[in-house]
């Protein structure tokens, strides 16, 4: 009976500790995310919805955000893989190569970040660095930067969600994500065929 006894209480156990949530240290970027961005300009109240689907890749340093319009539409992919960055802005019919992930992302999202920032944003949020203050409260993390005129808060108290939002000047980024994969395949940072696109390196 005693062995019995310990063996139920041993299953409890392990069953109470699979049952809680992800502490700070499994929370990774790693995966592929979707969900919606919107994107706002505060003095026009111009407002733009979008879909993406994010594959963010830390370990490998590579990064791919697909951006549809409403049935699907495409209307940029931005590609980061190691040292290089890509754009392609498909209703424009231009594609961007930079060494600057920063000046790419720019013309993606109107605010001058290093997209590298996503990989804390999407995993485990970190402050961005020296020029940031940050303030951690419960499971959301808001940080300010007046060396480049940004804030931005993010929400991670589900590991596989995210909501974040960046602010910089007029301009607003809001994201909702959610992870649908926790594994990414090399296919899914191959870049776009550019026969169909001129490209101009900035």
């Amino acid at each position: 009976m005693k062995s019995i006894a310990k063996l139920f209480l041993l299953f409890l156990l392990v069953q109470c500790t699979s049952n809680q949530k992800s502490g700070p240290g499994s929370l990774t970027d790693v995966g592929v995310w979707q969900g919606k961005v919107l994107m706002v300009n505060n003095v026009t109240k111009f407002k733009k919805w979008a879909y993406v689907i994010w594959a963010s890749d830390s370990e490998n340093n590579r990064m791919r955000v697909n951006v549809n319009a409403v049935f699907d539409q495409p209307v940029a992919t931005f590609l980061k893989n190691k040292s290089t960055n890509d754009l392609w802005l498909f209703l424009e019919g231009k594609h961007f190569e930079s060494n600057d992930g920063k000046k790419l992302f720019e013309y993606l999202t109107k605010l001058s970040l290093d997209p590298k920032i996503f990989y804390s944003l999407l995993g485990e949020p970190q402050s961005p660095g020296t020029e940031w203050q940050c303030v951690r409260e419960k499971q959301e993390m808001s940080c300010r930067s007046e060396t480049y005129k940004t804030q931005f808060r993010v929400d991670y108290g589900e590991v596989n969600s995210r909501t974040i939002v960046i602010e910089k000047d007029s301009n607003t980024l809001q994201l909702k994500l959610s992870r649908s994969k926790v594994q990414v395949k090399d296919s899914l940072f191959k870049p776009v065929s550019s026969s169909q696109f001129k490209t101009i390196k900035i």
